[in-house]
């Protein structure tokens, strides 16, 4: 039982590094450590999670985007298309290589 946890890559994960590692409240510290050692060794980035979430981590923040484009979409802010671009052009390019905490540090202290 101490040694059970979830370990849940982001899709497609043999582009995307990242992955999630989830402990059940009886999982071991060591069981956490070596779960996120062996993610490194094997070219993966872990986030380790205090705890469990429905949704983990990263699902969470693509839904809370998701209900912001559907709405600027929806109330004839901008074009599916526009929406597209500044996110492939924009904002995932930025928070591919700085995450939105650094960003905010960026621009104001």
């Amino acid at each position: 039982r101490h040694r059970c946890l979830v370990v849940h890559p982001i899709n497609p994960p043999y582009l995307i590094p990242a992955a999630e590692v989830v402990p059940a409240p009886w999982t071991s510290p060591e069981t956490v450590e070596t779960t996120r050692a062996f993610l490194v060794a094997a070219g993966h980035v872990p986030l380790v999670m205090k705890h469990e979430l429905d949704g983990f981590i990263m699902n969470r923040l693509q839904g809370a985007l998701l209900e912001e484009v559907f709405r600027l979409v929806a109330d004839g802010y901008a074009s599916v298309e526009d929406v597209d671009i500044g996110i492939r052009d924009g904002l995932a390019l930025r928070w591919s290589f700085m995450g939105p905490f650094e960003t905010i540090d960026l621009n104001a202290p």
